[in-house]
């Protein structure tokens, strides 16, 4: 068993980078749109193994006994304990024609619809790279030859007529098997959808046998489809790319065999073959041999493409994983030349960004297609009353990572370590299970069986000999006519949407149990390696759940030191299945939402915020799946009042606001801080609606936003759609109004949302001021000293009325960024922005200072070893308060810091990070410090006034105040 728990972390490793290299493909784009304001160009050409695969996915699942080796059993069955009683059942259900089922519907995927998710030229050209081709060639030539001997016509003609005689007698087939179905348990609605189409796609798929006139059929169909395929070298020229790009690719083609180009190529070629021995026998040396070629090509032309800064890339999208493994860790001059003179500093010089990247940006596995696969599954089949295409997600703006979680420990706070996955990917003799283990196996291969079966039985329906309408037509009227509910449910017609609903619920369902899974195994690797609590949380509100609260306050205040505490307090959430069984729902929406919460928390606190943002959208995604239902068969989220008058519902509010912060905290621009605002304007909007009173603050002058409608909340962005454009500048309005408006806000509400607003407002200053865009950093910082007055406001008023103690966390969260404003405005006024301090900037800065000092400071500093603070803070907003400290040159706070405590911080604030722009806001604050110090002819030691307190690095607490 331990030897298969390092198997399955290794086969996750392999997706996992898989996913990360689509993620790196998206981001890649992002930035160079934004950098170029040209996006990023992708063109597929294809390894033979895709088109195998498609045209024969037996070939690639021929072990019937060793699943481990079926291209389309990721996680078999035989991982788990062999005295699981469940295991003979995930067997039968993950079988060699599950895999037959896998390989085809990811070829698919891979052929055909990748250009129509990122290429905008419908008729796209079909390539591989020319020794791919010419294996291609030898390949059907070979299938032709046999079939022709056989007698068997191999004309396009004659291959389309047997394909429809072969569809028309499977659909009557399947018309009258699934009349003689057994819908006995027709009473649960989605299993016999799903027992449907498990049957029809594990028919379709036996029915394909072995024979080369089928995989010769399939293959002249895909020709159909694709537009035929062509080597790369003589096709470039009607691919729909730009003249420099063809110019490129013509040099290169015209040049590669010549001279020194030649010597390149040939050096190269050897550099793939070693690399590519390594993870394939040498009994394949024919094998080796061309796909050197190949790879040769690949790497020379995208190189060639970067040096003249083309937005285009070619990427290889192969099903062999060997080929795979064998371009992990990039290219280095070193490797690549061995030492010798040639091409040395050139590639050293001129590519050694685009070495790093080649890996995980021009290699594709069709693995990698599972992504889509999960996500397009549940809207494969459309809504056919719906013309609004906002009423789905766009799945390409978002990586689903499945992963996410469980290798967050190889994470940092915005990325993923693809280094740490690959080595974990092709270690085969090391044991990686015991930083996993709390994880269950046979649960999570359980878990993956569930939604692989439906996910892939549902998209096996759509393949091309079958089609997908015609699918859809025999489920209809089977259901219609067959299930006892007698066509109708409570006296409605059933229509093909309520089907689709079904379909898309249910898969929905498994991908978060499965998910939730593998995070929570993720953060037993993480409290192990004592990670969770080095970030605070984010300020999550579920005051109407107080057992999910008192998690958050202890995630807040570190208090899990073991899997088992944490296990033991998320298990006797009994409240969940309590609210579940009052709304009469057979499903787990509502758990699964504070479950995603919860985990994205504790990942936000150990600084894995891509990882906290991904479950946030997770559990978002939960609420507007149940927005969107309009059927009878999928029943909404509950609404419901608590005694006192109270809405206890899920609307989606703590998932926006953990998303925005989460964004926040992960933007690389401007566009991303966009995103991160709308969130939280939505998150506040919610906040708004949840209480009665506060409802009529939003009209927006001329009539007031329809608050019941999800969809219109969820589809749209606040800062594009006009009307809530409108409904947004209402939310921040309202959040500067006199204290007596301010009196309907509750307290944490108001703290909360006035300080994040403040922080994205810091963090668009930071960004255009690390792009060296003074005009549109003068322009945020105006915005900054806005939010900063509103947010003390927001202090002062609370403080006065209820106190600040069962607010601290959040009340120091929002001293922080009144403490930077406060500095910025000083910074402004040095260079000119503003001609002076306005009198509330001395005060909001000691405004910020008390919160600091008496809820995070003071009971450190007062103690004669000092230890953490009772609410802990990170290195870089300590610096923000020792600079506050001495400007402010308060007597009740500036005896416990003197420059040279500044300066023993400078090498550990070097070394931290938690944003993309600390390095700016770090610099800025440095010369600010630097400066000031001349100004005021400060020693190094004039401002010592205790002994009492020294700082070192042990003492300095990490927290949720960034």
């Amino acid at each position: 068993m331990k030897k298969n728990k390092s198997k399955f972390i290794q086969r996750a490793a392999f997706v996992h980078r898989e996913l990360a290299g689509e993620k790196i493909r998206k981001d890649s784009d992002s930035k160079h749109q934004s950098r170029k304001n040209d996006p990023r160009k992708y063109i597929y050409v294809y390894d033979p193994s895709v088109i195998v695969s498609f045209c024969a996915p037996w070939f690639h699942a021929q072990d019937r006994e060793d699943l481990e080796r079926n291209l389309g059993i990721i996680f078999p069955s035989k991982w788990m304990s062999r005295n699981n009683p469940n295991r003979e059942k995930i067997k039968e259900r993950l079988s060699y024609e599950h895999g037959i089922k896998v390989i085809k519907c990811l070829s698919e995927h891979s052929l055909l619809d990748l250009y129509t998710n990122e290429v905008s030229d419908a008729n796209h050209l079909s390539c591989l790279l020319p020794a791919h081709f010419s294996e291609l060639e030898k390949v059907y030539q070979n299938v032709a030859n046999k079939l022709q001997r056989s007698g068997i016509s191999i004309g396009e003609n004659d291959s389309d007529r047997r394909r429809q005689f072969e569809k028309q007698k499977l659909i009557g087939f399947l018309k009258q098997r699934l009349s003689e179905f057994d819908w006995k348990d027709g009473s649960l609605l989605d299993d016999s959808i799903s027992k449907a189409l498990e049957f029809l796609a594990g028919h379709y798929t036996i029915s394909d046998g072995f024979d080369a006139q089928k995989e010769w059929d399939r293959f002249v169909a895909l020709n159909q489809l694709s537009g035929g395929f062509h080597s790369l070298e003589t096709v470039y020229g009607q691919i729909d790319i730009s003249a420099n790009d063809k110019q490129v690719i013509q040099k290169y083609f015209l040049n590669v065999h010549n001279d020194v180009s030649g010597q390149i190529f040939r050096k190269v070629t050897a550099h793939w073959e070693r690399r590519i021995s390594r993870h394939k026998s040498r009994e394949h040396i024919d094998g080796i041999t061309i796909d050197s070629h190949a790879m040769a090509d690949l790497y020379l032309l995208n190189r060639e493409l970067y040096k003249a800064q083309s937005a285009l890339r070619f990427v290889l999208v192969t099903a062999d994983r060997s080929l795979v493994k064998a371009t992990y860790g990039g290219i280095t001059s070193e490797q690549l030349i061995h030492g010798e003179e040639l091409l040395g500093e050139e590639i050293r010089e001129d590519s050694a960004e685009f070495n790093s990247q080649f890996a995980t940006e021009c290699v594709r596995h069709i693995w990698a297609s599972m992504t889509d696969a999960i996500e397009e599954a549940p809207i494969e089949w459309g809504r056919e009353n719906s013309t609004d295409e906002a009423i789905t997600p766009d799945h390409n703006e978002h990586v689903y990572q499945l992963f996410a979680g469980f290798f967050a420990k190889f994470a940092d706070t915005t990325d993923i370590s693809v280094k740490d996955l690959e080595f974990i990917a092709s270690q085969q003799h090391v044991d990686f299970g015991t930083v996993y283990e709390n994880i269950d196996i046979d649960e999570v291969i359980i878990r993956w069986c569930d939604l692989s079966v439906d996910v892939f039985n549902t998209l096996a329906l759509r393949e091309t000999e079958l089609g997908k309408e015609n699918v859809k037509k025999i489920i209809k009227e089977t259901i219609e006519q067959v299930l006892h509910i007698e066509k109708t449910i409570n006296g409605h017609s059933i229509n093909w949407d309520e089907i689709s609903d079904v379909i898309d619920e249910r898969i929905s369902q498994a991908k978060d149990a499965l998910t939730i899974d593998l995070s929570d195994a993720g953060i037993g690797a993480l409290i192990k390696a004592n990670q969770i609590g080095v970030e605070g949380t984010p300020d999550l509100s579920f005051s109407l759940f107080p057992s999910v609260s008192d998690i958050i306050k202890k995630i807040s205040l570190n208090k899990y030191s073991s899997k088992k505490q944490f296990t033991q307090d998320f298990d006797n959430l009994h409240e969940f299945e309590n609210y579940d069984n009052s709304s009469k729902a057979p499903d787990n929406r509502i758990r699964c939402y504070f479950t995603y919460l919860v985990l994205g928390a504790m990942f936000a606190s150990a600084d894995k915020w891509s990882v906290a943002a991904e479950h946030a959208a997770l559990a978002t995604d939960i609420v507007y799946r149940s927005a969107l239902r309009s059927s009878r068969l999928v029943a909404r989220l509950p609404r419901e009042r608590t005694s006192d008058g109270k809405r206890k519902h899920i609307n989606g509010r703590e998932a926006l606001f953990l998303s925005s912060v989460a964004k926040r905290m992960t933007a690389n621009s401007l566009s991303d801080l966009e995103e991160s605002e709308a969130d939280l304007i939505r998150s506040a909007g919610f906040m708004f609606q949840d209480h009665d009173e506060l409802r009529p603050l939003l009209k927006d002058g001329r009539n007031q936003l329809p608050f019941g409608d999800l969809e219109l909340i969820y589809k749209s962005s606040p800062l594009r759609d006009e009307q809530l454009r409108n409904w947004a500048k209402a939310v921040q309005r309202h959040f500067a109004l006199e204290p007596i408006m301010l009196a309907k806000v509750p307290a944490e509400h108001l703290l909360r949302y006035s300080q994040e607003f403040l922080a994205i407002a810091l963090a668009k200053f930071y960004i255009s001021k690390s792009e060296g865009d003074d005009s549109l950093a003068s322009e945020f910082f105006r915005e900054v000293m806005e939010n900063a007055q509103v947010s003390s406001r927001a202090v002062r008023y609370v403080e006065r009325n209820e106190g600040l103690s069962n607010y601290s966390s959040g009340a120091v969260f929002a001293a922080i960024n009144i403490i930077q404003s406060s500095i910025l405005a000083e910074i402004g006024h040095d260079i000119g922005w503003i001609n002076s301090i306005p009198p509330y900037g001395h005060e909001n800065l000691d405004c910020g200072l008390d919160i600091v000092f008496e809820y995070a400071m003071l009971p450190w500093l007062q103690r004669k070893t000092p230890g953490k603070p009772r609410l802990p803070i990170s290195k870089l907003a300590l610096f923000y308060v020792i600079v506050g400290c001495l400007i402010s040159k308060n007597e009740r706070y500036n005896k416990y810091f003197d420059w040279s405590t500044f300066e023993k911080l400078l090498p550990s604030i070097r070394s931290s990070k938690v944003t993309n722009y600390d390095h700016s806001r770090y610099g800025m604050l440095h010369e600010f410090a630097i400066n000031r110090i001349k100004q005021d002819d400060l020693s190094s030691n004039s401002l010592s006034k205790s002994d009492d307190f020294k700082i070192s690095e042990s003492s300095l607490g990490l927290g949720p105040f960034y």
